[in-house]
């Protein structure tokens, strides 16, 4: 009877396990701290990972338990199906920047979309990253400036006698 054993030096392994999870945690913590909605999704439209901001509009508390989920599992079915057509034209190679949604919860919000590919090392499309800033505030603005105006308008055509705008260099802006 006898005992044989082996020891290794596993000091640059645990070193380097170490600064993964504090990239991780960095990346995490850079995530979060975006107010904007910021999903990563695989191809197939699963969530791979969110930050807070996400999973409070998917109605989460923490973010992972998200994680392996499609939308349709916090949305009605023709909102879910509206954010698999969008996923699916930037899944086949189209960039959406930009893109100006209705909220997917029916509130009334809009969003402010882009969504672009997440490529794997060979090149292939893997995924996508969705960013979504809400902008019902400056979209409820646009919609009384236009009110306004449009009132401003009436007001003016209804006037009987001639009223002009110029600008400062008596450019003329409006008739009626």
């Amino acid at each position: 009877l006898g005992l044989v054993g082996s020891a290794m030096d596993v000091t640059d392994r645990v070193q380097a396990d170490r600064l993964v999870r504090r990239e991780r945690d960095l990346l995490q913590a850079v995530i979060d701290a975006i107010p904007d909605v910021l999903a990563i999704k695989d191809a197939d439209g699963r969530y791979l990972r969110l930050n807070r901001a996400a999973a409070v509009r998917l109605g989460l508390d923490d973010p992972v338990a998200a994680v392996g989920q499609l939308p349709g599992a916090f949305w009605p079915t023709d909102l879910a199906d509206a954010t698999a057509r969008a996923d699916t034209s930037v899944l086949a190679g189209e960039a959406v920047v930009a893109a100006l949604e209705p909220s997917r919860r029916g509130d009334g919000g809009w969003f402010l979309t882009s969504r672009s590919a997440l490529h794997a090392e060979d090149g292939r499309i893997a995924g996508l990253v969705v960013v979504s800033r809400d902008v019902t505030a400056i979209k409820q603005a646009e919609d009384a400036l236009a009110s306004e105006r449009d009132l401003l308008r009436a007001v003016m055509d209804a006037i009987p006698d001639p009223v002009f705008v110029k600008d400062r260099n008596g450019a003329l802006i409006h008739a009626n």
